[in-house]
């Protein structure tokens, strides 16, 4: 009895032993259990204009120069859709388009370019942002950038912004209307900017090296301290002014603006400016509220349209009675003509950027007022 029970278990051990042999063998194809997955998360919906791509890193610019960045955006809708500008940070920021609408499914670049206005420098990087749309405004989605500015020539303004705020005849040459402005680089001597305004009646009447002190205290190799003051020419009216800085330093001139205002009681006007809205469009074009010029004192016969700027308006004037005179100003709808009257880049730039203020200059045969000019708000341009 107790042999069989040996041999019987003997029996068993190389049976169990012969079944792990097999199952440790290569050839030998394991079944493992079957696990199943977890349910797939539920993915949000994409939205109806997707930001697929898109950095926005702008590098590094002067002042007047150009940077750009491109962004990729995808159309979720069932519908084509044509994109417009809703709102952007400031008017040194351009948005471009693509030429057609992005069909459903479909991607579209779009550019944004970013050209640095003279200014006196806080800081030198800049965040840009631009919301684009579809036409109804519903769906959008925002376009953020960053860029620096590296300018080869700097300025300051030791006696604040270059404004003359509103003139009388007797405060012409007077010093109390002066206004000082410094031109100066951190990088290299140059020798003294040649300057000048694109209208009468202000001048630059001192250039002058900046003194040591003045050089330390801006942290400068070297610089230039510009006196401005009008003078009996200055036009009567609300001016904007343009002054040209051309140094040795870079080959396009820094450009600054300056503003006033010379009031008398000879010339009263219904209101000050043209005023216009935010954004124009150039496929629907605008017609301005009429102005009122009267002439209070003195005999003026005549009141004659000079010029326009930007040349983007048509301008008519027209006399009401012997003291009165009428401005109106439109926008046409035709926009081939329009284009004509400006070089490829300006129009692109125009286009892009528009244009932060505008005027109409008129020439009168008054004795004491020779000239009249009335400025016009800024505004964005569109094609819709």
């Amino acid at each position: 009895m107790t042999h069989r029970f040996h041999c019987l278990a003997w029996l068993v051990l190389s049976l169990c032993c012969g079944l792990l042999a097999a199952g440790c063998s290569s050839e030998t194809q394991v079944t493992k259990p079957s696990v199943t997955p977890p349910p797939l998360a539920i993915q949000p919906p994409a939205p109806p204009l997707e930001l697929i791509s898109g950095d926005g890193k702008l590098g590094t610019a002067d002042f007047g120069e150009q940077r750009t960045c491109t962004y990729r955006i995808r159309n979720n809708q069932q519908q084509a859709v044509t994109l417009k500008l809703i709102d952007k940070s400031c008017s040194c920021t351009g948005v471009q388009f693509p030429d057609a609408p992005i069909g459903p499914g479909q991607e579209g670049i779009v550019t944004l370019n970013w050209s640095p206005k003279v200014d006196v420098l806080e800081r030198s990087s800049v965040r840009l942002w631009a919301k684009v749309g579809d036409p109804t405004n519903q769906e959008r989605v925002i376009l953020e950038a960053q860029g620096t500015i590296e300018p080869k020539l700097m300025l300051a303004l030791p006696r604040g912004p270059l404004d003359l705020g509103k003139l009388t005849l007797a405060d012409l040459d007077q010093d109390r209307s002066r206004l000082v402005l410094e031109v100066f680089s951190r990088q290299a001597s140059f020798p003294a900017p040649t300057c000048k305004f694109n209208m009468p009646g202000i001048e630059v009447v001192q250039t002058e090296p900046l003194t040591p002190d003045r050089l330390t205290t801006l942290n400068a190799g070297s610089g230039y301290r510009l006196t401005i003051r009008p003078n009996k020419q200055l036009p009567h009216g609300a001016f904007l002014a343009q002054l040209s800085v051309q140094t040795s330093l870079k080959p396009a001139p820094l450009l600054l603006d300056l503003t006033g205002s010379l009031e008398t009681s000879i010339i009263s006007l219904s209101q000050d400016k043209l005023q216009l809205p935010p954004r124009l469009s150039l496929t629907s074009g605008y017609r301005v509220p009429p102005l009122t010029i009267t002439v209070r004192y003195g005999t003026c016969k005549s009141c004659e349209l000079i010029e326009v700027t930007p040349k983007l308006f048509d301008a008519k004037v027209t006399q009401i009675n012997a003291n009165t005179w009428r401005l109106e100003l439109s926008l046409s709808k035709e926009t081939s003509p329009l284009q004509q009257r400006f070089t490829p880049e300006a129009w692109q730039q125009l286009i892009q950027f528009g244009f932060d203020q505008g005027s109409v200059t008129l020439k009168l045969d008054h004795p004491d007022v020779k000239s009249l000019i009335i400025p016009i708000t800024g505004a964005e341009l569109s094609r819709e």
